[in-house]
């Protein structure tokens, strides 16, 4: 039988960075006395199912969350408000964001019309939402977004038809209509998750589109499958990469002039590649650290990009933290400044595309730096702030 005083969150992870914060907020979590809370880290799955279903034989807990390693639960009271609503046994799954109508065509990700989430894309900090359902109540939808599905009834994940990473999210959410549960997406007065989902990157998604529109016609009204419908380009794909390489060569060669004219030719907004737009906004540090500085602190020579990425993340969530003032936030990030634990335009640099109320760091930046009389800092403070409130 399972244990209806354990709640089991199973987390998908290949990135240790990520499953370590992923983590940190699920132990701060309030939960009734009575609630045994237990987390699965799956490492290395070969898909989005084969890691949960892993995850689910594990557990006996009766409920489940699944989530991706960079969701992170901002909502302190997401337990028992996930209790609550699984007083209602029709509800099988909840999740953040849902459809109240699947497209013919299969293409989901813009289908997403109930709930709402904080996110980030790696250059832009909002809300993604749709209508809110009113206060104390849920809304029935037809399908769930997978950045994070909480169940109170245990059904397999479809493996052997989605063994990728896309549409494992539509599959279970037909499964468990298939079974008479309701789905459904609760009212939030502020996002309870943020998503730092970054870039898509869609190579398989066709494959599953496919896979999805055969396996489960009868949940469209008029289902087809048509090439032109979503369209993914290998070849600039391939341009991606190799763009990456050369870059990322240049860095370690501490050749920043080049590395900044090759990142000069494309626009980090756009391209759907995570790490491109990233890769362009650390090359951006390093040349007004030279500016500032006179040498470039964040990407030593040699250095890898993986180590630089894993800095610039850091740095994001000790931002997000002073936000909200989490773990000691602001104080932290103040002895984080005086040490000089991470240069001025990298702060900036994670701020800007990262943070979500910025304008207000800045200002304690801005302070620290005056306090020490760190003139230069201060004028590269006054210039950012004067773009930024302007």
């Amino acid at each position: 039988m399972p244990d209806s005083n354990k709640i089991s969150f199973i987390i998908c992870c290949n990135d240790s960075q990520y499953q370590k914060e992923c983590i940190s907020y699920l132990q701060e979590l309030d939960k009734p006395k009575e609630c045994q809370v237990e987390i699965i880290p799956i490492i290395g799955a070969k898909s989005m199912t084969s890691g949960y279903n892993q995850g689910m034989r594990q557990s006996k807990a009766k409920y489940k969350v699944y989530l991706h390693q960079d969701v992170f639960i901002w909502n302190q009271h997401f337990i028992y408000d996930l209790l609550e609503i699984f007083k209602n046994e029709e509800i099988g799954m909840i999740g953040m964001l849902g459809s109240s109508s699947i497209p013919d065509h299969g293409v989901m990700h813009s289908a997403w019309d109930i709930g709402r989430t904080y996110a980030c894309d790696t250059q832009d900090t909002g809300i993604k939402e749709g209508d809110n359902p009113p206060p104390g109540t849920c809304r029935n939808v037809e399908a769930l977004d997978g950045m994070l599905l909480a169940t109170q009834y245990d059904i397999p994940w479809r493996e052997e038809l989605f063994d990728k990473w896309d549409f494992y999210d539509i599959s279970q959410s037909f499964e468990f209509r298939k079974k008479g549960y309701h789905l459904a997406v609760p009212h939030q007065k502020e996002p309870w998750c943020m998503h730092d989902c970054g870039r898509t990157k869609f190579q398989d998604y066709d494959t599953g589109r496919r896979i999805l529109l055969q396996e489960y016609h009868m949940f469209f009204k008029h289902p087809v499958y048509r090439q032109e419908d979503f369209l993914y380009d290998q070849e600039i794909k391939g341009l991606y990469e190799k763009l990456k390489e050369v870059v990322i060569e240049m860095m370690k060669q501490g050749d920043i002039d080049m590395a900044a004219q090759c990142c000069g030719q494309y626009d980090d907004s756009v391209v759907w590649d995570s790490d491109l737009s990233t890769l362009k906004k650390l090359v951006s540090v390093c040349d007004a650290e030279r500016q500032l500085y006179g040498a470039c602190r964040t990407w030593n020579a040699k250095e890898t990009y993986q180590s630089v990425k894993r800095k610039y993340h850091q740095a994001i969530f000790w931002l997000w933290d002073a936000e909200r003032n989490r773990n000691r936030g602001k104080e932290r990030f103040m002895e984080l400044l005086r040490h000089d634990q991470y240069s001025v335009p990298l702060w900036v640099m994670a701020g800007i595309h990262n943070a979500f109320h910025f304008h207000e760091l800045l200002y304690i930046m801005r302070e620290s730096f005056d306090n020490r009389n760190r003139i230069r800092e201060r004028q590269y403070l006054d210039f950012i702030l004067q773009q930024v409130t302007a």
